[in-house]
């Protein structure tokens, strides 16, 4: 289920990035088409007023307004009427303009206030506005003509604006200096637009920056933006770096947005355009989308869910019966074979199982045929050292307690030079005694391992062996005096005696290679003989004591054994034991 689920997770994660990523892509495009189309249409209203200025200065030039009238209002021929018929005519009925003031040689300022039925005033020299009027044309740089000056001290005090200054020449002698002022309602009205239809949504916006970070058009969450909110956003930075693109940012409001920025296409003007729209409100859709995904998710899991279990159930009948089987093997039943036919790999697991549970079967009853055979020879290796012991006991010691005896009872009726005799002849059987308890003590378990440690007891084995049988016998060793564990040192002994013993009565052997050397934590054993060897099988190791005994001495140390034979080249066994 996990396994068809997975898939599902990632296609459909995949899915919903792909969608979020193209969404944002159409919306961050969307915004980068509305800022151009906004950015063209602010430079082609520039474009009509610095066409309409240049006309305004030729009618002021050929009706010789500055040259020949101290004010406009005192011009003969009705100039004033000319002018405002000019006007009219010009600006429509949007009327993009506050007013349009007339700046003369000797700085006197008139201006026709558009927003008061064309009506002629007059600036008071005194005045806030004459005084930053006056620096304003002053710093202008006149490279350009017309300028379009950014009136950030926006000092008219009753419209934001921005002005259109243009110097009136004739004949190169200068007569005076016409100024427009641009209504920034006239720019908001580009910018602005509350239309359900127009692309950007309940929350998104179109607007300008000025280059002091206020804004030049109003905010669609604030009616009362222009100079007044100020904006200092990731987008605004790096437009007026001259960097234009489109990000994922916090607007003036902290709140994200998917926003377009870029500089406004007028070289005169240092502002910034932005077109924005809420993230929230631009992953609408995505929701909807992850909807749809989680419904159609919930279905296809579903389907799998019943598929799983159809399948699994199917799968896991076999199973089931596979681990009933096992658990009867664990209990040692080995009899029963699963019944289940199946073309696939679970089909083939059975006959596998089957096969194996037949094997088990054989090996159970091999293994059980061994057991009894070493029991066997266990049983029959200790009845043989009972009478062995038997012997010894009755045919030596036995003998020699009984003579003993009878010393004993010659000294009743002996003579005193008599009993001197049979005394010395008693100790002499005492002696004989002891000596007889001491090699059976020996046999049963050396005093000198116990008492001198595994070393000096297998020289002493390797000195008496040697001297009994006229076996030579090379000993190779690294081993010190140090201690083993009694238990590795009693069956080490017991292994070189055992095979030891099988040379000397099976093997017809003159030279025996012994060596025993410790290496990387671990006792090497190696016994080698040059005798006339056998071909070693299952039998032998089984039928004979002494092969038997010593394997199974290894296998209490967790040790390996490996035994090599043929006839006429002799035997080899080696051992490996590890030190614990």
């Amino acid at each position: 289920m996990i396994l068809s689920i997975v898939p599902i997770i990632i296609i459909d994660a995949y899915f919903y990035h792909k969608s979020k990523s193209a969404l944002i892509n159409r919306t961050l495009d969307q915004l980068t088409t509305v800022r151009i189309e906004k950015n063209n249409r602010l430079k082609d209203f520039f474009n009509q007023r610095v066409t309409y200025i240049e006309n305004l200065k030729n009618f002021v030039v050929s009706e010789q307004i500055f040259t020949f009238c101290d004010s406009l209002n005192t011009c003969p021929g009705f100039k004033l009427d000319k002018l405002k018929q000019n006007v009219r005519l010009n600006v429509g009925k949007t009327n993009p303009y506050n007013r349009i003031i007339f700046i003369s040689e000797r700085k006197k300022i008139e201006y026709l206030d558009l927003k008061n039925n064309f009506e002629l005033k007059t600036f008071n020299r005194e005045s806030v506005e004459y005084n930053s009027l006056i620096d304003a044309i002053s710093n202008v740089d006149y490279k350009n003509n017309p300028v379009i000056y950014d009136n950030k001290n926006d000092f008219s005090s009753k419209y934001h604006s921005i002005l259109m200054i243009d110097k009136v020449y004739e004949n190169n002698i200068y007569l005076g200096t016409i100024v427009l002022e641009i209504s920034l309602k006239a720019i908001n009205n580009i910018m602005y637009e509350n239309n359900p239809h127009n692309g950007l949504g309940n929350t998104g916006e179109t607007y300008i920056v000025g280059e002091d970070y206020y804004m030049r058009s109003t905010s669609r969450f604030s009616d009362n933006s222009i100079f007044k909110i100020k904006v200092k956003t990731k987008g605004v930075l790096k437009a007026f770096k001259g960097e234009s693109g489109t990000n994922l940012i916090s607007d003036y409001r902290n709140i994200p947005v998917l926003s377009s920025f870029g500089k406004v296409d007028i070289p005169q003007l240092n502002w910034v355009v932005l077109a924005e729209i809420d993230e929230k409100e631009a992953m609408i859709p995505i929701k909807l989308i992850i909807n749809d995904i989680i419904f159609m998710s919930i279905i296809l899991g579903g389907l799998l869910m019943g598929m799983v279990v159809a399948f699994s159930a199917k799968i896991t009948a076999p199973v089931k019966k596979l681990k009933q089987a096992t658990d009867k093997i664990s209990e040692g039943e080995y009899g029963e074979l699963v019944n289940v036919k199946s073309n696939d790999e679970i089909g083939d697991l059975i006959d596998a199982f089957n096969k194996m549970i037949t094997q088990l079967k054989e090996q159970s009853v091999k293994l059980e045929k061994e057991r009894l055979l070493r029991s066997k020879s266990m049983l029959d290796g200790q009845e043989i050292e009972r009478q062995r012991l038997s012997r010894e006991l009755h045919d030596s010691l036995g003998q020699s307690i009984l003579a003993l005896k009878i010393k004993f009872e010659q000294l009743r009726e002996a003579s005193e030079s008599k009993r001197i005799v049979i005394i010395t002849e008693a100790e002499n059987l005492f002696l004989k005694i002891m000596t007889e308890i001491r090699n059976i003590s020996n046999d049963l378990m050396p005093a000198v391992l116990t008492q001198f440690g595994l070393l000096q007891a297998i020289k002493k084995l390797v000195r008496e062996f040697s001297a009994n049988t006229k076996i030579v016998i090379d000993l190779e060793t690294n081993i010190t005096n140090d201690d083993f564990d009694k238990k590795i040192e009693v069956y080490i002994y017991r292994i070189i005696q055992e095979a030891l013993n099988n040379v000397s009565k099976h093997a017809n052997a003159d030279v025996v290679n012994l060596k025993i050397n410790i290496k990387q934590n671990n006792i090497e054993l190696s016994i080698v003989d040059n005798g006339k060897g056998f071909v070693f099988n299952k039998e032998n190791a089984i039928k004979g004591n002494g092969i038997s005994n010593i394997k199974e001495r290894v296998n209490l140390l967790e040790g390996e054994i490996v035994y090599k034979s043929e006839l006429g080249e002799g035997t080899s066994i080696f051992c490996k034991i590890p030190i614990k």
